[in-house]
């Protein structure tokens, strides 16, 4: 597909529409009764509960021991075992 074919896919593409209006590639009354034209799908979306969702995560981390750090290795030189006193 060649660019001019590409954004003429995009002619009414939400992210695209400023772009398309300045350009001249179509009027606000093109956008406007391309809009009325879509079909109303609202009772098919599902409600997403992101709070919801970072809360119950955040518990979950909540709960969890905190990871404990891993001693220095000593590299077998003597005294230099810092867990030995």
């Amino acid at each position: 597909m060649n660019l001019g074919k590409a954004l003429e896919a995009l002619k009414f593409d939400n992210r695209m529409k400023d772009w398309n209006l300045k350009q001249s590639k179509v009027t606000a009354q093109e956008l406007q009764s391309f809009d009325q034209g879509l079909e109303d799908l609202s009772a098919k979306a599902m409600p997403l509960d992101l709070e919801g969702e970072r809360g119950r995560q955040a518990e979950a981390r909540a709960a969890e021991p905190a990871p404990q750090p891993e001693p220095a290795p000593s590299f077998g030189m003597p005294g230099s075992d810092p867990n030995q006193h």
